[in-house]
């Protein structure tokens, strides 16, 4: 079984934004919901608050952990945008929407089936 976490509340959007107070709480809280799954490995984006989402359950499980930057989230665009709200639900409704040179949702959605194709299922 593959369970899909998004992380917890952050700081922003920034490659090393951290988590809030109440995603930091959030984390904590995370322990004992995640300890009743029977995980056997964490896969993460390379992301600051990815890690920083899982670290409570971490420190107490010790449980293999795999970084991969095809989960990290996906750059909008290369360049700024006022009306990114707009814009985003636009790769929402038209999957080859592209702003920028950023990522269309397209694109993003088959990097991060890659990676769960890639996960060695287990054959208990």
């Amino acid at each position: 079984m593959i369970y899909v976490l998004r992380h917890c509340k952050a700081t922003g959007q920034d490659f090393d934004a951290a988590l809030t107070i109440d995603g930091i709480k959030s984390a904590q809280q995370l322990v004992t919901v995640l300890a009743k799954l029977n995980i056997d490995h964490i896969y993460v984006s390379e992301m600051n608050r990815t890690y920083e989402s899982i670290k409570p359950y971490l420190t107490k499980y010790q449980t293999p952990l795999t970084y991969d930057s095809r989960l990290n989230e996906r750059i909008l665009s290369d360049l700024p945008i006022d009306n990114w709200l707009t814009e985003l639900k636009m790769t929402f409704s038209d999957f080859n929407y592209r702003i920028y040179n950023g990522e269309t949702s397209l694109e993003a959605q088959q990097r991060i089936l890659e990676v769960f194709k890639s996960i060695p299922v287990n054959e208990h």
